[in-house]
């Protein structure tokens, strides 16, 4: 399906909604992707998204939380980068960082 210029793929596989940019070349942001349920959420409640790069029409190299990450409940900004080969795991991946990150910072 193709809206505002982006052509949107539903990714039941991955839980997430996938946005490519009709010109995409590769860069940050080429393909986004938006968790599509509202029980995937940053610790203090906003959306998870990640924008990623790789080569030009083609293959995921690795992907990055968008906007320049989040807010963990302390208040903490935090931004990861996940391989394009791993996006597959990227729930257990937020999950972890979110949790050791709340086992180390100290408020």
């Amino acid at each position: 399906m193709l809206k505002n210029g982006k052509k949107i793929v539903q990714r039941d596989d991955l839980g997430l909604v996938e946005y490519h940019s009709v010109n995409y070349g590769g860069g940050w942001g080429y393909i986004t992707y938006l968790a599509s349920f509202p029980e995937y959420k940053t610790p203090i409640g906003g959306k998870i998204k990640y924008v990623c790069a790789g080569n030009p029409g083609g293959r995921i190299t690795h992907c990055r939380f968008a906007n320049g990450g989040y807010l963990q409940k302390n208040k903490v900004m935090v931004t990861y980068y996940i391989l394009g080969q791993n996006m597959k795991n990227w729930k257990e991946i937020h999950q972890k960082v979110v949790s050791f990150l709340g086992t180390i910072i100290v408020e």
